[in-house]
């Protein structure tokens, strides 16, 4: 979603459509036949090259409009301003809601937590009824917009834990990125919470 940055990608940039990734002391020229094909091109390079995941997507679009000012339809953040979260409307659904939760934590660069503790968390997710599905099946682009706020998050491919997470209704939370985050990134505790919830608890001493 290059567009949600300011960047028309129904023009080609002069610069076509390209990237410069920093690699082994040199630079690796990423490319790709569009926008959206080229943040594919350069997750999968960081991904095999086991290098840091960053946010593709932001970084395209910045370099985009500083190399190719024909491109750029305007300077704001995009997906990356961070809002006041709104009060949970029935109305808003909640893919809705974990994306815009997700990239307010992007924003705020967030600690983590070893995969032990994430394991940990994960096993009392499985069962509670406030774990449920939150993929919508008219709309794939969101789909996948989400699952690629939750990588970026994380900074990782794939979790476990990812076959039987999936977002927490009362904290409007990606579990299988929630489960990572340290205790100072997480929502404030729902009073509708259950016993077994590890967000907000105390910790263990």
């Amino acid at each position: 979603m290059l567009e949600s940055y300011g960047v028309i990608t129904s023009l080609t940039p002069s610069c076509k459509w390209t990237f410069p990734q920093p690699y082994e002391g040199g630079v690796h020229i990423i490319e790709g036949q569009n926008g959206k094909e080229l943040v594919g091109n350069l997750l999968d390079f960081r991904l095999k090259a086991r290098l840091p995941i960053g946010d593709p997507e932001r970084e395209v679009a910045e370099y985009i409009k500083r190399e190719s000012p024909n491109n750029a339809r305007f300077a704001g953040t995009g997906h990356r301003t961070r809002a006041e979260k709104k009060p949970v409307s029935t109305f808003t659904p909640l893919i809705e809601r974990i994306r815009t939760t997700m990239t307010a934590l992007i924003d705020a660069k967030p600690r983590f937590v070893s995969e032990d503790e994430a394991d940990e968390r994960a096993k009392a997710c499985v069962g509670c009824t406030h774990n449920v599905a939150w993929r919508v099946k008219d709309c794939g682009p969101c789909n996948s917009h989400a699952d690629y706020l939750a990588l970026v998050l994380r900074q990782r491919h794939s979790y476990k834990g990812d076959a039987f997470l999936g977002a927490c209704r009362l904290h409007d939370l990606h579990l299988g990125s929630g489960v990572f985050l340290d205790r100072d990134f997480l929502p404030a505790r729902n009073e509708q919470s259950p016993a077994p919830c590890w967000i907000g608890a105390t910790p263990k001493v």
